[in-house]
C-alpha cells in the first residue's frame, strides 16, 4: 500500500487524531473530515485541511456527494474511516470515486450485530456466552444461571443500552414489545480485554491487545498497554481468514477465572488500540513485509481527562488506588504531542460542545459523541 494522499473520516476521535499524526509523520498528505464542526483533529497540524461534512446518518446521500467533491478537489487516493461512518461509507462505496479501507458491508453488518457475531464466533469453534434473541421463555431459562444475564441491543456501542438482571422483573416490560432488537446473554465474570487489528485480504498485518480495566462507564477503555494473548490472536486470525476481511477490526473479550478468552462483541472499525502503534505502523503497511506487527509492550497510554473524570468510579470498581495513581503518573496522554500541541487545548472545546448537545438531546455524552454517525441496523 503506497498511498500519497489520504482522507481520514470520523476526525472527532482521539484515534483518528493519532492516525492522522502517524500518516503525516510518514510523509502522507492527510485531510480530515467529519460532520462534527468541533472535531478534535480540526486543530491538528498533521492535516492539510479539515472538511466539514453533512451527517452520514441523517443525510447519507449528501455525505457521499460532498466526499466525491473533496476526492476530486484534493486528489484523494484512499478514504480511511475511523468511527461508525464506516458502515455508511462501506454501503455506499460503489458511489465513491476512490477506495474505502473498510470491510464489505455485509461483513460489517454480520460483525456489528451482537447476535450474528456470536453465531459466527461459535462457528469458528470458539467458546461463547450462551446467547439468544430476547423472549419471555429465554428470560425464564437464563434466570437459572449462576451469574444472571445481560440484556442488550443487537446494535450498540460503548456498552450503551445494557441491562443486568437475574429474573423477569429485572427487564422493563416495554422491551418485549419489540424483542427483535434485543438479545439476552449469559453474564460472564472476569477481566475484559480488547484487540485491535488491521487486515488485508484475509491476512492480519498488525495486531494489538490491551486489558480494559479502566473505562468510561461500562465500555470505552481509558488506558492502553499491549498484553500478548495467543488465544485472542488465534481467534482474530481465524475470523479475518474466514471472512477474507480487509480493513480495521476490533474485538472485546472476557477472560474468565480459568484464563480463557471468550469473545463477546466486535467493532469493525478503529478503536483505541491504534494508540499503541507509532510510525512503524505506516512503514509496515507501506512495505511488503509478510510478518505481523505488534506494539512494544513497554509503551502505555491513557486518556488523561477521562481517567480523571471517571477516576472515582474506576477506583471503586477495581479497588486498585495505587495502580490507578501509578498509571496517572507514568502513562503518556494520547492527545498530548509537543509537535502538535493545539489539540490538547482544543479538546476542551470539543468536549463542551458534546456536553451541550447531549443536554439538548437528553442523551449521555457517550451517546451524543456518535449520534450523527452511528448505525443501528436501519435501512439507508
Amino acid at each position: 500500500m503506497n498511498i500519497k494522499t489520504v482522507l481520514v473520516t470520523g476526525a472527532r476521535s482521539p484515534a483518528a487524531l493519532h492516525l492522522c499524526r502517524l500518516l503525516n509523520e510518514a510523509g502522507v498528505k492527510v485531510y480530515g473530515a467529519d460532520s462534527d464542526p468541533f472535531s478534535l483533529t480540526k486543530a491538528s497540524n498533521s492535516i492539510e485541511k479539515f472538511i466539514l461534512l453533512p451527517s452520514a446518518k441523517f443525510a447519507a446521500d449528501s455525505y457521499i456527494e460532498k466526499l466525491n467533491k473533496m476526492i476530486c478537489t484534493y486528489n484523494i487516493e484512499l478514504i480511511i474511516p475511523t468511527c461508525e461512518e464506516t458502515f455508511y461509507l462501506s454501503k455506499k462505496a460503489e458511489h465513491l470515486t476512490c477506495p474505502v479501507f473498510a470491510g464489505d458491508f455485509k461483513q460489517l453488518e454480520l460483525l456489528h450485530n451482537k447476535y450474528t457475531f456470536i453465531q459466527l464466533a461459535e462457528s469458528c469453534i470458539m467458546p461463547v456466552p450462551k446467547t439468544n434473541e430476547l423472549s419471555k421463555d429465554a428470560v425464564e431459562d437464563y434466570s437459572k444461571m449462576p451469574n444472571g444475564f445481560i440484556v442488550k441491543r443487537k446494535f450498540t456501542r460503548f456498552s450503551d443500552h445494557i441491562m443486568y438482571g437475574d429474573r423477569m422483573e429485572s427487564i422493563p416490560s416495554e422491551l418485549f414489545e419489540d424483542t427483535s432488537e434485543w438479545i439476552i446473554q449469559e453474564r460472564l465474570t472476569g477481566v475484559q480485554y480488547c484487540s485491535y487489528s488491521i487486515a488485508l485480504k484475509g491476512e492480519v498485518l498488525a495486531h494489538s491487545v490491551y486489558k480494559s480495566e479502566y473505562t468510561a462507564g461500562e465500555g470505552a477503555s481509558l488506558h492502553f498497554q499491549h498484553v500478548p494473548r495467543p488465544d485472542i490472536e488465534d481467534f482474530v486470525l481465524k475470523i479475518v481468514k474466514t471472512l477474507q476481511y480487509s480493513g480495521q477490526i476490533s474485538f472485546d473479550f472476557i477472560v474468565n477465572e480459568s484464563d480463557q478468552a471468550i469473545p463477546i462483541e466486535c467493532n469493525p472499525r478503529t478503536t483505541s488500540g491504534i494508540h499503541l502503534f507509532g510510525t512503524e505502523l505506516i512503514e509496515h503497511l507501506q512495505s511488503k513485509h509478510s510478518e505481523m506487527l505488534y506494539p512494544r509492550k513497554e509503551i502505555h497510554y491513557m486518556i488523561s481527562a477521562a481517567m480523571l473524570l471517571y477516576g472515582y468510579s474506576n477506583i471503586r470498581k477495581t479497588k486498585k488506588t495505587k495502580e490507578w495513581l501509578k498509571i496517572m503518573f507514568t502513562s503518556r496522554d494520547i492527545i498530548f504531542n509537543m509537535k502538535d500541541i493545539k489539540p490538547l487545548f482544543y479538546q476542551s472545546i470539543s468536549l463542551i460542545n458534546i456536553w451541550r448537545q447531549s443536554r439538548k438531546n437528553s442523551v449521555s455524552i457517550l451517546t451524543q459523541s456518535t449520534l450523527d454517525i452511528c448505525w443501528d441496523g436501519e435501512e439507508f
